[in-house]
């Protein structure tokens, strides 16, 4: 307990943000494997192999594989998703498609709308 308080409040204590957020609410449809997906979003689509921050919406239909999704995206209905880093609140339409190079992802902007 000596070694806790000297590490986190030798120099006073330390303030963070916390942004609590409800579970991840995941569909019947929804399917993911080997992912990390934060709190706070709504999973109806499939993801695989992907990193999804917190607030995020993946619609029926949509897939996202070997892709990274920061805050409060939406992935609408079968669009698809495939080695793509995408910043925050970025909107993708339905029926979309983007395809990043395994070796050289595709990343798109903050507040992009395809």
């Amino acid at each position: 307990m000596k070694a806790t308080k000297e590490l986190f409040f030798k120099n006073g204590p330390i303030y963070t943000k916390i942004i609590d957020e409800p579970p991840t609410k995941y569909s019947h449809e929804s399917k993911v494997k080997n992912s990390i997906i934060a709190d706070g979003c709504v999973i109806e689509g499939s993801i695989e192999n992907s990193i999804i921050s917190r607030g995020v919406k993946v619609h029926s239909g949509a897939e996202i594989k070997d892709s990274i999704i920061l805050q409060n995206c939406e992935i609408r209905e079968n669009s698809k998703l495939f080695n793509v880093i995408m910043d925050k609140d970025v909107i993708l339409d339905k029926d979309k498609q983007l395809i990043g190079d395994e070796e050289f992802p595709l990343v798109i902007e903050k507040r992009a709308l395809f």
